[in-house]
């Protein structure tokens, strides 16, 4: 089950709960955990059957993560069951009579291709960035330093294509798919949880997360 939250919303009203004191040292357990930061909620739910479930929330970006854990040395490890990452698959590349480039990118159901950007490689060395509409990217290109490869980059996920060759004299209609598999689903491998003034806390996404338990342990 999927553990929703949203960000600057009260974690203990969401749960029902009331967060313990940040003072309290805690002894890893089985029961609910959060950490929140400004803009940003995350919670943890260690079960008292070995299984776990988090879920993480910052601006746009919302992931989650199901799987085991358990204690070694009295910290707590995170394990998720193997997952599949999302791919960008290039479906078409026809030339183009005009000077542009045109990027059609077909994306799952809600998905907005605005989230998408664009790196273009250009003759003379220079890497452009660019931004998808709705409907696509439409570029007009410089005949002398038109773009000789492109990668396109999910930027909330921080996932990126294959760099992918531009050849020809003139310009170009690219087609991608981008395939979301588990996408928002957070590979744990041995993830170790220390304990720090009472928290456990995990590094994630450049962050320091600080999770404190919510209520008591679970029996």
């Amino acid at each position: 089950m999927a553990i929703q939250i949203k960000a600057g919303a009260s974690l203990a009203a969401a749960c029902g709960l009331i967060a313990a004191s940040p003072a309290v040292a805690i002894a890893p357990c089985p029961g609910t955990y959060s950490a929140s930061q400004a803009e940003i909620a995350a919670q943890l739910v260690l079960n008292a059957d070995g299984t776990f479930r988090y879920g993480f929330s910052y601006g746009a970006l919302d992931e989650e993560a199901e799987g085991k854990w358990h204690l070694a040395d009295e910290r707590v490890v995170l394990e998720t069951p193997n997952l599949v990452a999302p791919q960008f698959v290039a479906t078409d590349d026809e030339p183009l009579a005009e000077n542009r480039l045109r990027v059609d990118l077909d994306v799952p159901r809600g998905i907005s291709r605005q989230y998408f950007t664009a790196a273009l490689t250009l003759r003379d060395g220079t890497v452009v960035g660019r931004q998808f509409a709705e409907d696509g990217l439409e570029v007009e290109e410089d005949p002398a330093n038109r773009a000789v490869s492109l990668r396109v980059h999910l930027s909330v996920f921080d996932i990126w294509s294959a760099d992918m060759p531009l050849s020809g004299a003139t310009g170009h209609l690219v087609r991608l798919r981008f395939v979301a598999n588990d996408l928002g689903k957070v590979a744990f491998s041995g993830t170790v949880l220390t304990e720090r003034e009472g928290a456990l806390v995990l590094e994630q996404h450049d962050r320091t997360l600080a999770f404190r338990r919510v209520g008591r342990c679970q029996s």
